[in-house]
């Protein structure tokens, strides 16, 4: 039973196979919430660890803690038989603010078919959210809050301003966005609270 770490699906043959275990992890922490991932032209897999102190399902105390542990790393092709893992959390560079006050919680991001930027929306913003933020380490008073499910889906353009958005108000298809692959005709989507991929026919 695969217990998280980054995993390889095939479709087709229906399998699924372990790129980089849980741990032992890097420098003596485990990778326990590997979050999204991109492949270069040299095959050379780059993922992030949103977090070394928690995992998917407690995201909310990441969030609210303000929680600063999230690491880059890199899987080179020629190393991924061995699990040979490398850090980028100390790469040098500048940095800009793209998009500001979105109406919720971003999580991953995507290039659109349009030239844009596709922004799943893991959270919408609410009064209660905004305030909770500004006190770190809200311990358990998170597992008493009723998150609302409410789906959201934003494409910007160059310039991080919103083109157009997508909803789901009840969350009763793709609650809490995570990620969104654009072909072109039809919008995969995928939400850290479900189990599934939605589908989006964007000529329809």
């Amino acid at each position: 039973m695969h217990t998280f770490g980054l995993l390889e699906v095939n479709p087709k043959a229906r399998t699924v196979s372990t790129l980089v275990p849980p741990t032992p992890g890097l420098n003596g922490k485990p990778f326990r919430f590997v979050n999204d991932l991109d492949i270069a032209r040299d095959g050379t897999i780059y993922f992030t660890d949103s977090s070394t102190k928690w995992q998917r399902r407690q995201f909310h105390y990441s969030l609210f803690e303000g929680d600063d542990t999230g690491r880059l790393m890199a899987l080179p092709s020629q190393d991924r038989r061995n699990g040979n893992i490398t850090s980028r959390g100390n790469m040098k560079g500048k940095s800009e603010v793209f998009a500001q006050n979105l109406p919720g919680i971003p999580d991953n991001i995507r290039l659109s078919s349009t030239g844009g930027y596709w922004v799943g929306i893991a959270l919408l913003r609410s009064d209660f959210i905004d305030q909770a933020a500004q006190y770190p380490r809200p311990g358990a008073l998170l597992q008493s809050i009723t998150m609302p499910k409410h789906g959201l889906l934003l494409e910007l353009n160059e310039n991080g301003q919103i083109r157009r958005s997508f909803h789901d108000p009840t969350g009763s298809v793709v609650p809490g966005m995570s990620e969104v692959h654009d072909d072109g005709d039809v919008l995969y989507m995928g939400s850290h609270k479900s189990p599934f991929i939605g589908r989006l026919d964007l000529k329809n």
